[in-house]
């Protein structure tokens, strides 16, 4: 819809967006502002986007929708609290640091799974469990500082983390 768009660096998407498949691929788009209202972002919306890097996600949205930054650009971002679903957001991403906003309890299955740059997560004590293969193929993630509020590490969670060194629980 807006491929290639090299002079749209700033777009607000309205809450009656259901798809977007690749909507913003290879286009300048460095900020987005999703709609109060939306619930669900429309799957692989920024795939490809190599210049986003600034996302504002209201308290309506509780699913990240599948791929939403898939061979993206986006190199830190911060998962809203309210956030209950989400598949493969950063699969193939330049993603390097995942942040976690106080008040979300539990990291949903596959949220970071193929985010292969994925080297820092930082992570709030509010957290008490980790989905199902979470963060699988995070290849340069060398360390996972996990805090000893986590009770439950589902199956596969960190799977396929070729250079994972260390996993530590640490005091919250």
């Amino acid at each position: 819809m807006f491929k290639n768009a090299e002079k749209l660096t700033e777009v607000t998407v309205p809450k009656n967006v259901t798809e977007a498949d690749a909507m913003f691929a290879f286009s300048s788009v460095e900020r987005a502002v999703f709609e109060d209202g939306m619930e669900r972002i429309p799957n692989n919306i920024f795939e490809y986007a190599g210049y986003i890097s600034d996302v504002v996600i209201p308290d309506s949205v509780t699913d990240l929708g599948r791929c939403m930054f898939r061979n993206a650009g986006i190199k830190e971002f911060t998962i809203p609290k309210q956030i209950e679903k989400g598949e493969i957001i950063f699969g193939y991403s330049a993603l390097e640091t995942i942040n976690f906003e106080e008040g979300l309890t539990r990291i949903p299955d596959s949220l970071m799974t193929e985010a292969f740059d994925l080297k820092t997560i930082n992570w709030t004590d509010d957290i008490t469990e980790i989905g199902s293969a979470a963060f699988s193929s995070c290849y340069a993630l060398e360390t996972a500082d996990i805090p000893d509020t986590v009770k439950t590490i589902d199956k596969q969670a960190f799977a396929f983390c070729k250079s994972l060194k260390n996993v530590h629980q640490i005091r919250a």
